[in-house]
């Protein structure tokens, strides 16, 4: 008994109780028999519209679909339920000894779900259409399908393990294993499940628009990146789809220290960043750019100390008490003797040297004006004072300054000569100096203002062993000490050189002027170059380096050049763009044993190998 019959005697027995309980005599038994033969002919068109539709399920693991149904060897499968969806009512049906549940739905669209131990669960929707009344009678129609089954357990199923990897530090060649936990996903592709359909197995009252197995099969790697699954297939093979899941870890990666600088061994450094790894996103597109830093960079040892101990003893050149200046009275006082020009003045300092040849002291006198004012000074002025003399003036008076106006230069002749007019000389040489010094002197002029003067010095075995002399006019002199060049350190950076590191990591680069050099640095021993250290930061080993000094600017480097090849070598990090990629579509699973790639099919009762890499991962944080 159908649902309309059902429907039928539903209303009969309601139109019999609406007649026997009714307030009013209205409804009469020619109503009655009016409506019972209108919900008569009701059922009998619904009736018609019914349609036995018959699902024939064959286990696909090992058997394919073929036209007419499945093939002879394929068995149909027994114990699966069978639930469908259709007009807002769910059925349900257990497939029998052949593999057949039977529905009756009406024309229009159902969905239904397939599933039972040991199979993986499946969902479909069918369009199901009227069929044609045959001969003018209003038999029921019938619509059947065939679907394949795919078997999660036993022989057939396909075997899968592999590793996973992913770029943690991207200052080595290799590859870290992915965190224990992290899940790798497989999915069936629909364009594989159609391998098991054709147009020819269904009868024209039946279209199947959808068929999925249900959800996605997980592992989950244990230690060392390694994981398994089985996955199920079937005779014509399944292709499958993969994806990770994320997980966020530190990454090794070299940046420069300072932003904008060179990619040069002074700035360059090791952080660690915290990255995301995930399959997310769009292909090629899911890493961070790395930052442009060579992989092989050079540390060029640092300037010698500067030098120490030279010494030099410099005095002004002889001359009279007032330098050939004069004299300047800045306060004429009062009470001294009035219009006298024989008011006593004594000197006093101004180094005088009496050894100098015809040196002689100065002998002053003071003049005044009639109000008792310091007017002059006149007198001998004498020979051999090596500065700048200061007056006391006596005759009783008070207030009176006077300012000697000395003006004289360094001894400009090194040593000491036969009169002893000169008086510079050099009583230290001093060690470690492979760059010359300068020569400083500070002192004051005769006005008493500090100034300095310098001048060039000779080095000979890391000693001085020459120098001149200033010419600024010191009335009084205070500091004279050397001071050793700027050290500098010269700075070298590999990765300027064009095709530096050959394919098989040996240097190749052939020295030349300027070639590596970012600074060429100052204050090194000309005659003895300083060490390079090259430093790897993707492995490399035996490499030397040598360094040229330069010729035209002493204490500088000129250039690096290769003293041995060495190997292992990589001329830049790895770029993100070639090893952040990995498959998002079908993948190339590798059959166990095999040297190459085998199908894209997985096929029952084979093992497969699938070794990915996450790639370099997006950076949480930013690179300096």
């Amino acid at each position: 008994m159908n649902k309309n019959k059902l429907l039928l005697s539903g209303l009969m027995l309601l139109a019999i109780s609406v007649f026997t309980w009714s307030c009013k005599d209205d409804f009469t038994e020619e109503d009655y028999l009016k409506e019972k033969a209108k919900l008569d002919a009701e059922a009998n068109q619904s009736e018609k519209d019914s349609i036995a539709l018959t699902i024939n399920i064959y286990n696909a693991s090992i058997s394919a679909g073929s036209t007419g149904g499945r093939v002879a060897s394929g068995k149909g499968l027994t114990g699966l339920t069978v639930k469908l969806s259709a007009d807002g009512v769910i059925q349900s049906a257990t497939t029998s000894a052949e593999g057949i549940a039977t529905f009756f739905v009406q024309p229009g669209s159902v969905a239904g779900v397939i599933s039972g131990t040991g199979f993986a669960t499946e969902n479909f929707v069918l369009t199901i259409a009227k069929g044609d009344n045959i001969n003018g009678k209003s038999d029921l129609s019938n619509a059947s399908v065939t679907l394949p089954a795919f078997a999660t357990t036993g022989a057939t199923v396909a075997k899968v393990s592999g590793i996973l990897t992913y770029e943690g530090d991207l200052l080595n060649n290799a590859k870290e294993f992915v965190p224990a936990g992290t899940t790798i996903a497989f999915a069936p592709t629909v364009a594989s499940l159609t391998n098991y359909f054709d147009g020819n197995i269904f009868t024209p009252n039946a279209d199947l628009d959808k068929f999925t197995i249900e959800g996605n099969f997980i592992a989950t790697v244990t230690t060392n990146g390694a994981y398994s699954i089985d996955l199920p297939t079937g005779a014509n093979g399944l292709v499958y789809t993969w994806t990770f899941s994320s997980f966020t870890a530190p990454q090794n990666i070299a940046v420069n220290k300072l932003e904008n600088d060179v990619a040069a061994s002074a700035s360059a450094k090791v952080v660690s960043i915290p990255t995301v790894f995930s399959s997310t996103g769009l292909p090629g597109n899911n890493f961070s750019n790395i930052p442009s830093v060579p992989a092989v960079l050079v540390d060029i040892d640092a300037p010698p100390a500067a030098g120490t101990g030279a010494a030099a003893s410099l005095k002004l050149l002889p001359t009279s008490v007032t330098g050939g200046g004069g004299f300047t009275i800045l306060a004429s006082g009062s009470g001294y003797p009035v219009s006298s020009a024989t008011v006593p003045v004594t000197v006093n300092g101004g180094d005088f040297d009496a050894a100098v040849t015809g040196s002689t002291a100065a002998a002053l006198l003071a003049s005044t004006n009639s109000l008792g004012q310091i007017t002059a000074i006149t007198g001998t002025l004498g020979f051999g004072y090596r500065s700048q003399a200061t007056l006391t003036i006596g005759g009783g008076g008070t207030g009176a300054v006077v300012r000697v106006n000395y003006a004289s230069t360094v001894a400009p002749t090194f040593g000491t000569n036969a009169a002893g007019t000169s008086g510079t000389s050099l009583t230290n040489g001093g060690t470690g100096y492979f760059a010359a010094p300068v020569l400083e002197v500070k002192g004051f002029d005769a006005l008493g203002n500090a100034i300095e003067g310098t001048a060039s010095s000779t080095v000979s075995g890391g000693s001085v062993v020459d120098f001149n002399v200033p010419g600024t006019a010191f009335a009084k002199l205070d500091v004279v000490s050397f001071r050793p060049v700027s050290r500098v350190n010269a700075i070298a950076n590999l990765g300027t050189f064009t095709g530096g590191v050959n394919n098989s990591g040996e240097f190749t680069f052939v020295g030349s002027a300027g070639v590596g050099i970012n600074t060429a640095g100052a204050g090194y021993n000309p005659l003895v170059p300083p060490n390079v250290t090259v430093r790897a930061l993707r492995g490399g080993t035996n490499a030397k380096i040598g360094a040229k000094m330069s010729t035209i600017t002493p204490g500088a480097v000129d250039y690096l050049y290769v003293i041995d090849r060495g190997t292992g070598y990589y001329s830049q990090l790895p770029s993100a763009a070639t090893s952040a990629n990995f498959p998002t579509g079908p993948v190339a699973f590798t059959p166990t044993g095999s040297a190459t790639n085998g199908t894209t099919a997985l096929l029952p009762g084979t093992s497969y190998v699938v070794f990915a890499n996450y790639g370099t991962g997006i950076r949480t944080a930013g690179v300096e």
